[in-house]
């Protein structure tokens, strides 16, 4: 399966690719390569990469500690408007192929109470890693997340998925509304894009 990382402001592909623990080498020949494909020279603002690992028995604790690396078999970027750059593992390093895709903006809403933590339960409620790292930059000066949110504290959100003609998410899109309550209820805000 596929997991999405988004590329934080000023982050290069190599960088994203080092952050998630490719081996420096994996990472620069797979930068490379997308870069040779695509024809441009960095990542699109607000990009967000899919990626495919091999199946490993190591524990996010393991991946964190810096001890140990993974490799990529697959990745994937949406160039915008509309081209999709796919990379795949060779025997001698990574093939990549370009195609056009129809992209079609589809709306998701996801509503929850937090459990355990915030992430835990949105990621429960079906909402994709990068795009709570969205939602909480939205909130980053409002609440301290490692102090003020609580059990029974509650997360809404809606966001648009950008998806090709086969269904299958290419890239994220904006988050369209966002509410948080925290502190037992007592604090709340919501955001609204006007587009």
């Amino acid at each position: 399966a596929f997991t999405v990382e988004p590329a934080l402001p000023g982050e290069s592909l190599p960088e994203l690719l080092r952050r998630v623990r490719l081996t420096p080498n994996d990472a620069d020949l797979a930068a490379a390569t997308f870069f040779e494909e695509a024809g441009i020279a960095a990542l699109p603002d607000e990009t967000s990469v899919r990626l495919k690992f091999p199946d490993l028995n190591v524990t996010t604790e393991q991946l964190a500690s810096g001890g140990y690396f993974q490799g990529l078999e697959e990745m994937e970027i949406l160039v915008p408007p509309n081209r999709l750059i796919a990379l795949r593992r060779q025997s001698l390093g990574f093939e990549a192929s370009s195609r056009l895709v129809e992209i079609e903006r589809r709306f998701v809403a996801a509503a929850g109470e937090i459990n355990v933590s915030l992430f835990a339960s949105a990621l429960g409620a079906g909402v994709p890693r990068d795009m709570m790292i969205r939602f909480a930059d939205i909130f980053a000066f409002d609440v301290d997340f490692s102090g003020d949110i609580h059990r029974g504290d509650r997360f809404e959100l809606v966001y648009e998925m950008r998806v090709d003609q086969e269904g299958r998410e290419v890239a994220p899109g904006e988050i369209l509304f966002a509410a948080l309550s925290w502190k037992g209820g007592t604090s709340q805000r919501r955001y609204y894009l006007f587009a």
